[in-house]
C-alpha cells in the first residue's frame, strides 16, 4: 500500500513540474511578444516614409547601418513577413538577454548583403519561421524608413555547433540569415534569402 501511494505522490510532483515549466515557458513567450509589439509601437512613432530600395548599390558597402535607441537597447527597424503575419522589431546587436526582447543581428549588415538575425523560437518571435516557404517575401524595414526585400531561397537545419555552416557562403548565393532554433531546440532552423529588387 505504501509503495503505490509513494508512486502516486511521484506522479503528482513530476505532472506539477511539468505544469510549472510549461507555464513559465510559455509566459516567457507571451512576455516576449509583448515587448516586440511595445518596442514596434514606440519605431512607429520615430520611423519616416518608407521607400524602397531599388537596386543594389555597392556605394553603401562598409556604410554603417542606422539605429534608433528605444530603452535600453538600440534597433535597425523591422523585419516582416507577411505570409506568416510576423513583424518584429531587430536589435543592433545579440547576446541572450537581447534574444528574449526581441531578435538581433548575429553579424554582418543589409547594406554588405550578408546579414545574419538570430531569434528564439518563441510563438510571437522566430518560432513561425519553422513553417517559412521557400518564395515567401521577407522585408526589412530600417529605422531610416529603407525598405530591403528578400525572397527565401533555401531552408536548411543545422547542428548548434555548425556555425562555420551558418556564417559560410557569405557570397552572391544569399543576402540574408535568419535563424532559429528548432522545437527540440536540438538544432538550428536556417532560413536563407536573396534581396529581390
Amino acid at each position: 500500500m505504501k509503495k503505490i501511494n509513494r508512486w502516486k505522490l511521484i506522479s503528482i510532483v513530476l505532472l506539477l513540474i511539468s505544469i510549472g515549466w510549461g507555464s513559465y515557458n510559455y509566459l516567457e513567450d507571451w512576455l516576449a511578444g509583448q515587448q516586440s509589439k511595445t518596442i514596434l509601437s514606440e519605431m512607429k512613432l520615430i520611423k519616416k516614409n518608407e521607400t524602397v530600395v531599388e537596386e543594389y548599390q555597392p556605394i553603401l558597402q562598409g556604410k554603417t547601418m542606422p539605429t534608433k535607441q528605444i530603452g535600453e537597447y538600440r534597433y535597425l527597424g523591422e523585419i516582416r513577413i507577411e505570409s506568416l503575419n510576423l513583424e518584429l522589431p531587430i536589435i543592433d546587436q545579440w547576446d541572450y538577454p537581447r534574444l528574449k526582447v526581441a531578435p538581433s543581428r548575429y553579424q554582418g549588415s543589409y547594406y554588405d548583403q550578408n546579414l545574419i538575425i538570430a531569434g528564439h523560437n518563441y510563438h510571437t518571435h522566430f518560432g513561425p519561421l519553422l513553417y517559412i516557404d521557400e518564395g515567401a517575401i521577407v522585408e526589412l524595414i530600417n529605422v531610416d524608413g529603407e525598405v530591403f526585400r528578400y525572397q527565401v531561397i533555401d531552408t536548411e537545419e543545422l547542428e548548434p555547433t555548425e556555425i562555420s555552416v551558418l556564417v559560410a557562403g557569405e557570397s552572391e548565393k544569399w543576402d540574408l540569415t535568419l535563424f532559429t532554433c528548432t522545437s527540440s531546440t536540438l538544432a538550428r532552423q536556417i532560413i536563407r534569402c536573396k534581396q529581390i529588387f
